[in-house]
């Protein structure tokens, strides 16, 4: 089923989405830089969206799944990590090719400094890059998406420099396109994409480096190249956050939970969630972060 835009929200909000979470601030006053809307967007395997022109810039990333990018006559694929912009010198159709759909956040933005902001980080219109880590881009947006989506006080100015902060992010940590089209980054990526869908069921880098059919000190390799923490840090971090994530949004115990993340024991899972959140289990539990 689609999902109505509501009456309020701008027209250019996308009806082809399985599900979405957006936001649109509403600001009659002009300023040199400033965020309209953004959002995070769940899109089916049919996803296929076209525009001959968008009145504003926008900054898309891929989150998860595949896809295409149309930009004038040049098409490019996307994947878990991409970035791409566009404004209303750029036609564009963005497809998925993902059997699973395809997710992906956006930042609408305005004003005359816009441009020259995200030049200052090697962004412009037109462009189509990777990021190296997935999950702290899409962490950043997630907190963009979550101050833009409650009507808080000081909502506009906690989004104005989340925003900042998502822009240097990115361009810290984007890669050129040669290496974005290396079989060596290709591999890195692919090998997070694996941990990322399977962090509840795996324990080792060796497993993941069996299931991607990758020698092990090879991924570890294109953890320390490509990266900032090794296979089984990012492994063990993803591990974590999921364990908390059970333990304070089901009613299950702390010893299915251990059960459930393939730990040997309830004891082992406590030490491990103590050491990442500073809390035992029971009172991860009973805490509203």
């Amino acid at each position: 089923m689609i999902p109505r835009v509501p009456s309020g929200d701008p027209k250019y909000f996308s009806h082809q989405v399985k599900s979405a979470k957006r936001f649109h601030i509403l600001d009659r006053a002009s300023k040199p830089l400033e965020i309209v809307s953004g959002g995070c967007e769940e899109c089916g395997p049919d996803y296929d969206l076209r525009r001959i022109t968008f009145r504003h810039l926008v900054l898309e990333f891929v989150a998860r799944g595949e896809g295409n990018i149309q930009l004038g006559k040049k098409t490019w694929k996307l994947q878990a990590g991409t970035i791409f912009l566009y404004d209303n010198s750029h036609p564009h159709r963005i497809s998925s090719v993902s059997p699973q759909g395809m997710t992906k956040y956006f930042a609408v933005l305005r004003g005359p400094a816009a441009k020259p902001r995200l030049l200052r980080y090697g962004l412009r219109a037109g462009l189509v890059t990777q990021v190296q880590d997935v999950e702290r881009v899409r962490n950043i947006f997630e907190d963009l998406v979550e101050l833009g989506t409650h009507k808080r006080r000081h909502r506009q100015e906690s989004c104005w420099i989340t925003l900042h902060y998502l822009l240097m992010k990115i361009g810290e940590l984007a890669v050129s396109a040669d290496t974005a089209r290396s079989a060596a980054f290709h591999s890195y990526m692919r090998c997070r994409q694996f941990i990322q869908e399977h962090c509840a069921e795996i324990t080792s880098a060796r497993q993941v480096a069996d299931a991607c059919h990758l020698d092990h000190a090879y991924i570890c390799r294109l953890f320390r190249r490509f990266g900032t923490d090794s296979p089984y840090e990012y492994l063990w971090q993803l591990r974590m956050n999921h364990a908390a994530h059970l333990l304070q949004n089901s009613k299950t115990t702390i010893k299915q939970v251990s059960d459930e993340m393939h730990f040997s024991d309830p004891a082992a899972f406590s030490r491990s969630v103590k050491r990442a959140f500073g809390l035992p289990p029971s009172r991860l539990k009973q805490t509203d972060f």
